[in-house]
């Protein structure tokens, strides 16, 4: 929980640096909680933050936008009521951890001339985020640590979720990997296509699809015949997973497929049917998830009880714009 805590203020604290670096400055209100201000300016870095955070540097699709500013939004409305009830609780602030993490960032930027000049400026507002997130997870843990279920409980959590229990059906998959130049031109890759065809005949001719992977095979697997040991759903692309391997017969090889790094044969050599594991054997995962799911519920709960408690006012028209800049 700590190392999370560090890792996530990180995060936040790069933010209100970047924020500071920018010189952002809209000071309109975005939101009042009962007697706290959100300003645009908070809701602005929050919102940047987020955005890299779930697109990676991307633009998010247009018509996900005004659901995503909404969902950040709530998030920040949520997390100013909680600070507010860690307060009521006298929860205070881990000092030392904040301590570590702003010598973390000294140690980082310690060559940076504009972090030199610009540190005095930015750690107030560095050090009230981190604290803000510290109150957050210490609250979080307190909310979050409900009674042990007990052994009804644990059985009814297995029964509702028997997915949870059940491995996977298993595939054996073999494999000859044409190793292409993702950069490639159109004859490259050609070419590769024209091989793997070739390969794929011979083999339906009766040549053995090991001996083969052997020779011609780019991948690792190469040395075992191709073989990749068994993999269950999720281990592959849901595209070859779903458009190829369901539909694969065993021992059947499949046509040509374009990847990432070449062209590639697949061939199944076995299925296991998905197995759903007992409960005797599932008891204490059962009960962890059990306990994970009422401490949820109850960090629900307290949102849902702090957001009736107060009156809150958004402005919406700003779900519908872009970043103040």
């Amino acid at each position: 929980m700590q190392r999370r805590f560090g890792s996530h203020c990180a995060a936040l604290a790069l933010s209100c640096v970047v924020a500071l670096f920018s010189q952002q400055s809209t000071a309109s209100p975005f939101a009042v909680v009962g007697d706290e201000v959100i300003d645009r300016a908070q809701y602005d870095s929050a919102l940047e933050q987020a955005m890299r955070q779930t697109f990676y540097h991307r633009r998010p699709p247009e018509e996900e936008l005004e659901a995503f500013r909404r969902q950040v939004g709530e998030r920040l409305v949520d997390q100013t009521l909680l600070v507010a009830e860690a307060r009521r609780r006298a929860i205070q602030a881990d000092r030392k951890r904040i301590d570590e993490i702003v010598a973390q960032y000294d140690r980082r930027y310690a060559g940076s001339e504009r972090w030199k000049s610009s540190r005095i400026e930015v750690l107030p507002a560095l050090e009230k985020e981190l604290a803000r997130q510290s109150m957050l997870e210490q609250l979080g843990r307190a909310v979050r640590a409900v009674p042990a279920p007990d052994e009804e409980e644990a059985r009814a959590y297995y029964a509702a979720h028997l997915d949870q229990f059940t491995e996977p059906e298993q595939l054996r998959l073999s494999l000859i990997a044409l190793h292409v130049d993702p950069s490639s031109p159109k004859a490259v890759w050609e070419k590769a296509q024209e091989e793997a065809l070739r390969l794929r005949a011979r083999i339906l001719a009766g040549e053995g699809f090991a001996e083969l992977a052997r020779k011609h095979s780019g991948d690792a697997s190469a040395a075992k015949g191709g073989d990749l040991g068994y993999l269950h759903r999720g281990m592959l692309p849901e595209a070859i997973q779903a458009g190829v391997i369901d539909g694969l017969p065993l021992g059947q090889v499949s046509e040509p497929i374009r990847v990432l790094e070449g062209i590639a044969l697949l061939r199944v050599g076995d299925r296991k049917p998905p197995k759903l594991r007992p409960y005797g054997k599932m008891r204490t995962r059962a009960a962890e998830l059990a306990a994970l799911e009422k401490g949820e519920a109850a960090w629900k709960k307290l949102i849902a009880s702090l957001r009736s408690g107060v009156p809150i006012r958004v402005d919406e028209s700003v779900y519908l714009s872009s970043p103040a800049k």
